[in-house]
């Protein structure tokens, strides 16, 4: 390949020494004076997709035989930008490129350049639909059409599907375009009907650029199942399209054409002019339409009760879409709900995320959790089966990053912090897993990957190993954004520093940091987050930025509390109040902020006071304690727990205070440990389970030093394998973990007695 034909650019994230999911090539061609043009288009192509960019300096007459081909075989997509240039000398596009392309099977996309040269186009290249980049949604249509189309770049999502063989039932819709709003009336009553959900929709608005709608509109008429002839006045005229070509190309074909009557029409002359055709019904009888399409689907199609998750979430993405049929949110929300319903994992977060963030009823809310819940348990289950897809492997990490971002705020609003650990040590698993199989062969770069660490550290309770992830995170994720600019490169920045303030934040409350100058550095991240936001906020929604603008106000808030209480005179306050006020305004959530953020600072650090009462502090212990029954044979459990040989000194000795040290030793670090033992009737309750409702009354407990405790039920022993142990929700290293510890050491101390004998 002679490469000094070509201006090669090189996609920025390639350039900049990040690695992508793969090599793909754009080919940009046109006239040698549309040089400017072609080069525009190349960088609008390359702010959304990793793809790099070849663009010809219209040398391809010095290639020998068989070379253009050759060459176009490596691309992904043939771009060419229509001008008034190029209809004016269009042989060297029209006789050389685009014969090569269709040889090597590359998708054509003409962009219309400059305005007004449609039918000119149309009378140089013949009837190939244009994509028109003076529209303002050509940004949209574009990354849409790539999605669907030339399939430059597989979002880390979820699962690649196969959208459009997922509807088993095909209607082709024939109309004039004057009659759209009629067209609009059909859809949404045949969309209203449940046992349609499964039957795609096409008609002409959802053409292919750089086909021969000719063509494109035979072959989808001819994949069609049955066709609707949207019937209006308008199908008389003389010489339309639907009367020249679509109604004789579906009777040679054979195709059931149904007539719907949509405004009144003669049908005489509707029969004279469309012969052969069948009876027509009036739109107005929708119980006999409805009849009449159920039972062609039935006999084409399984029921959609009967259709399985996986079906139904592809369903659900073509809908959201327009992949396969037309967009329809409501159908989309139709089908994510069924399939959440039948346990797609995809179906799970999408539907949990919505009502999580959206519905304030704690009914629905307690559904979301469930459904989270159960998502988190079938990633783990994808980790630990070899069959999982390469696709949804890589997936996997993420999607646990966004449950847990999901889920931990309504864990902690309810104080639920034994369901928050169990989460925590599923989501520390899948993280394990993530690290072995590696994001080295995706188009992640690494700022992405240790951000996704971070955020299930952060949740996890691993703060300090979070904040090195999020450090690490920094500098690849700015150069991500210097280089490649595009709306997901600022997002994640965004995101980086909103949550490693947050991180931030949870290390004060929980001890970790005692240096109030360290509100300063948070104060300096989360507003370079909010500048980031603010600006997104120009170019995307509100909804396309899920929880960022919240999650951002609620930290911001949260520090403005932290220096009013702990440093009302640091000049770190100054302002801030307005900045907030600021940012909450360009969101567009000034009045919702007011009733989710917090108006006290009431959480720092985590209070452990007490007021004498050892029931109120077995209520502050049994909130931050997590009580689990030990899993395993009981055996392999008593070996766990007993001293092979000699049994060490204790680290406190003999006794300490009114524990003795035991012949047993912890699980985890396998220290000594000491036993506390309860007068009759003074038995502490262990509550146990997600909502602790349930637990039992050891006779004893057993502490080891490192924090864990160990209790049995009654008349067992540790050394029968029956155990129950806890792990402190808090960091056992920070300030506070110790506290906890501590109080956790007071509170048996206080209800023990040294010289106490339990037969049990």
């Amino acid at each position: 390949m002679r490469e000094e034909n070509y201006i090669i650019l090189e996609h920025p994230v390639r350039a900049a020494g990040m690695q992508i999911r793969a090599v793909e090539r754009v080919y940009v061609c046109g006239h040698e004076n549309d040089l400017d043009i072609m080069m525009n288009l190349a960088g609008r192509f390359q702010k959304t997709y990793e793809a790099d960019v070849w663009i010809s300096k219209g040398r391809e007459q010095e290639l020998g035989a068989g070379e253009p081909e050759a060459i176009l075989s490596r691309m992904t997509l043939v771009v060419f930008p229509v001008t008034r240039s190029l209809l004016k000398a269009p042989e060297r596009i029209r006789n050389m490129i685009l014969p090569a392309a269709i040889e090597a099977k590359v998708p054509i996309l003409p962009v219309l350049a400059e305005p007004g040269l449609g039918n000119a186009f149309t009378g140089v290249f013949g009837p190939m639909h244009l994509m028109d980049a003076g529209r303002e949604d050509f940004d949209l249509q574009l990354a849409s059409y790539l999605q669907q189309r030339a399939d430059l770049f597989i979002d880390i999502n979820d699962e690649p599907v196969s959208i459009p063989d997922s509807f088993g039932f095909r209607i082709f819709i024939s109309y004039r375009k004057k009659d759209g709003v009629l067209l609009r009336t059909l859809i949404n009553t045949i969309r209203s009907w449940s046992e349609q959900l499964n039957t795609a929709i096409w008609y002409d608005d959802e053409l292919v650029p750089g086909e021969n709608y000719h063509i494109q509109i035979s072959d989808e008429l001819h994949r069609a199942d049955m066709v609707l002839l949207v019937v209006t006045e308008h199908l008389l005229e003389e010489g339309n399209y639907v009367m020249v070509h679509e109604y004789p190309d579906a009777v040679d074909a054979g195709q059931f054409v149904l007539p719907v009557m949509m405004s009144d029409t003669d049908l005489n002359a509707l029969e004279e002019k469309y012969p052969g055709l069948s009876d027509v019904i009036p739109f107005e009888e929708k119980d006999l339409l409805r009849d009449l399409l159920r039972m062609i689907h039935d006999r084409m199609s399984p029921a959609v009760e009967d259709l399985d998750a996986d079906t139904l979430y592809r369903l659900a993405r073509g809908y959201g879409a327009g992949i396969g049929t037309e967009r329809n949110d409501a159908a989309a929300f139709g089908a994510m709900e069924m399939a959440a319903r039948k346990g797609n994992i995809w179906a799970l977060i999408s539907t949990g995320k919505t009502i999580l963030s959206f519905d304030k009823d704690e009914e629905n809310r307690k559904e979301a959790v469930a459904r989270l819940e159960d998502a988190a348990e079938g990633l783990y289950r994808m980790t630990e089966d070899p069959s999982t897809p390469e696709q949804q492997a890589l997936s996997i990490l993420p999607a646990t990053a966004k449950i847990m971002e999901l889920l931990f705020p309504e864990y902690h609003r309810k104080e639920q912090y034994q369901r928050a650990w169990k989460l925590a040590g599923t989501a520390r698993m899948i993280n394990d897993y993530g690290q072995r199989v590696g994001f080295q062969s995706t188009s992640m770069n690494d700022g992405v990957v240790s951000l996704y660490h971070a955020n299930i550290l952060t949740c996890d309770g691993d703060t300090e190993l979070a904040d090195r992830y999020f450090e690490s995170a920094e500098k690849p994720l700015i150069a991500m954004k210097e280089s490649v600019g595009n709306a997901l490169s600022r997002f994640k920045l965004a995101e980086l520093y909103s949550n490693w303030a947050g991180n931030s934040l949870q290390m004060i409350k929980y001890g970790q940091i005692a240096d109030m100058n360290q509100l300063l550095v948070i104060r300096e991240r989360l507003e370079k987050s909010m500048d980031l936001t603010a600006d997104l906020m120009k170019v995307v929604s509100l909804a396309e930025l899920a929880n960022l603008p919240f999650a951002l106000a609620k930290n911001y808030r949260q520090l403005i509390l932290y220096f009013s209480v702990f440093a009302p005179d640091h000049p770190g306050l100054t302002d801030m109040s307005e900045i907030e006020q600021t940012f909450l305004m360009q969101c567009g959530i000034y009045q919702e902020a007011q009733e989710f953020l917090p108006k006290e600072q009431d959480d720092f650090p985590a209070d452990l006071r007490y007021d004498g009462s050892l029931t109120k502090l077995k209520e502050i212990l049994d909130r931050r304690t997590v009580w689990f029954e030990v899993l395993g044979h009981p055996a392999d459990v008593a070996e766990i727990v007993s001293f092979d040989g000699m049994i060490p000194e204790g680290v406190f000795g003999d006794t300490e205070d009114n524990a003795t040290a035991s012949s047993y030793k912890c699980m985890a670090c396998g220290k000594r440990l000491y036993r506390f033992v309860f007068p009759e009737g003074n038995d502490p309750v262990i509550p146990m389970g997600p909502e602790r409702n349930f637990g039992f009354s050891p006779a004893r407990i057993f502490v080891c030093p490192c924090g864990r405790l160990y209790a049995a039920p009654k008349g067992r022993k540790l050394s029968d394998g029956s155990v129950s142990s806890a792990t402190l929700v808090l960091d056992r290293e920070s300030q506070l973990g110790r506290m906890l510890f501590d109080l956790w050491w007071t509170y048996l101390n206080s209800i023990s007695d040294l010289y106490a004998r339990r037969s049990e």
